[in-house]
């Protein structure tokens, strides 16, 4: 009866996890935005300068790809970069907003 209950609990939380649009977990790096400049493509989060790539892709807070014109100084995000060449902060391929809080 126990190792029925353990493997029904576990199929609940792996169904939520694989259910959940985005996860923190999904993402290597987060930060606070400072500054935005879409015509230069670059963003600064928390002090650091990274480009953004090319073809980003950029999720809402309900999961959904959205347009890199949401982004907005103040909100927090989670992201990924692929480093180009072998310096630098290398470029954001892939952005979460988890707060559009801009205070």
């Amino acid at each position: 009866m126990k190792y029925l209950f353990t493997l029904l609990t576990a199929c609940l939380v792996g169904g939520l996890v694989l259910t959940t649009p985005l996860s923190a977990a999904n993402f290597a790096e987060r930060g606070k935005i400072d500054a935005v400049n879409l015509e230069a493509g670059y963003v600064i989060v928390d002090d650091g300068k990274y480009a953004l790539s090319a073809n980003v892709k950029v999720y809402s807070q309900s999961g959904q790809e959205t347009s890199p014109s949401v982004l907005r100084r103040g909100m927090r995000i989670t992201f990924n970069t692929l480093r180009q060449g072998g310096s630098g902060r290398g470029a954001i391929t892939e952005l979460a907003i988890v707060s559009s809080s801009t205070r």
